[in-house]
């Protein structure tokens, strides 16, 4: 698979090891394949300290975000990496499953998801392969 659709893997890893759905296309950002919303803890020194952040993707390629008012950057670092971690060493089997967006720019849905344990990501009028 193509790094730059990793969202293609990654969604289906968030559902399985969070037990949460996506939202259909309809609430997630423009010509996106997810969007999560999370919450990152962080207890010590007496204290309990909560930042939000999303895990969404802009044309398959995947990126965590964070509010402007945030934590420092190193704390960012800290989360990203622990959330990586967790999804790159669960052992839960990947269902299958298919979705859909729309492209505005040029006017045409992608359908894409896991079929038969095949990636796939095509145009879904012509079912053309988009990953080549």
């Amino acid at each position: 698979m193509r790094a730059e659709k990793d969202s293609l893997w990654i969604r289906p890893r968030i559902e399985a090891e969070f037990e949460v759905k996506c939202p259909g296309e309809d609430d997630r950002p423009e010509k996106s394949l997810m969007h999560f919303g999370f919450l990152a803890r962080h207890v010590g020194d007496g204290q309990t300290r909560e930042w939000p952040f999303w895990c969404s993707d802009y044309h398959g390629s995947t990126a965590l975000t964070f509010e402007p008012a945030g934590p420092d950057v190193e704390t960012r670092w800290s989360i990203a990496a622990a959330f990586w971690e967790l999804l790159l060493e669960a052992h839960t089997p990947l269902a299958d499953y298919e979705d859909s967006m729309f492209h505005s720019g040029c006017g045409l849905t992608i359908r894409f998801g896991k079929r038969g344990g095949v990636w796939f990501y095509e145009d879904a009028d012509t079912g053309k392969s988009c990953l080549d």
